[in-house]
């Protein structure tokens, strides 16, 4: 197992060395956790957590043996430096497309070795900071570039993750103007929003998004035409409803996360 940073369009930018001995690494059983609890954003969208959207710290530890003492501070020095990147936020993965958002190192500890290898191995601990406190797999869930002929039209969209995700719609017209339309999940209680904009017409495409609380048209904000709740899709089937998107073009994604 290569454990690997990543920037958060997964393009890998520091890989551990294939000989790097990793010992534990706490909460990694994304399987499965309970006290699931919800909390409600003020515009209108709502987030899932298992600890109330405290920050989840992930302690990685193990060890590492160069060839050299020269050897050791390299990897320790490149180590360091990929770690903070540049105080960016980033990804920790795993090469089964598995990740975990990190917004920090929040505690960094080595020991050095004694004995046979002394000065030329070093036992680390590593520990990241994640207010995100959700497990991510690399691969969403999608419905992409469906047509609609009718109204209401019930999409089926199947979500693999084990909590609640959110939802981002993406919606074309053609050769018409959508004034008024409405998009229901109704496997979710019946959570709906709306989209009121006369200006929605042939060509022009939106986009709700329920992860980053965002409504654009043709990529510029546009959420004062919007009312509702951002959309949400729960584990398994679930039953989204167009109204009034008639001559229209729809694309579903939601991310896989687990707790």
């Amino acid at each position: 197992m290569n454990l690997v940073l990543t920037d958060q369009n997964n393009t890998i930018f520091y890989t551990f060395p294939s000989d790097f001995d990793l010992h534990t690494w706490d909460d990694r059983d994304f399987s499965a956790r309970s006290k699931v609890l919800e909390r409600f954003g003020r515009h209108g969208g709502s987030e899932i957590s298992d600890r109330a959207i405290k920050p989840r710290t992930i302690r990685v530890k193990g060890a590492y043996h160069a060839a050299s003492q020269a050897a050791l501070r390299t990897f320790l020095d490149n180590l360091l430096e990929h770690l903070h990147h540049n105080g960016e936020p980033y990804r920790f993965s795993w090469e089964d497309g598995y990740y975990i958002n990190v917004d920090l190192v929040k505690n960094f500890r080595q020991r050095r070795l004694k004995g046979g290898l002394a000065c030329k191995s070093v036992e680390l601990l590593i520990e990241f900071q994640c207010s995100d406190p959700f497990w991510y797999s690399i691969t969403q869930d999608s419905h992409t570039n469906h047509w609609i002929w009718t109204s209401p039209k019930d999409w089926t969209f199947e979500c693999h993750s084990n909590v609640p995700s959110p939802l981002k719609v993406r919606l074309t017209a053609y050769d018409v103007c959508l004034r008024d339309i409405t998009i229901e999940n109704i496997t979710d209680e019946g959570n709906l929003c709306r989209y009121s904009d006369p200006g929605f017409c042939d060509g022009d495409y939106i986009e709700i998004d329920a992860r980053d609380g965002s409504v654009k048209k043709n990529g510029s904000n546009a959420i004062r035409y919007f009312s509702g709740a951002f959309l949400r899709v729960l584990p398994g089937n679930n039953t989204i409803r167009f109204t009034n998107c008639i001559s229209s073009n729809f694309s579903l994604t939601a991310p896989r996360r687990y707790l």
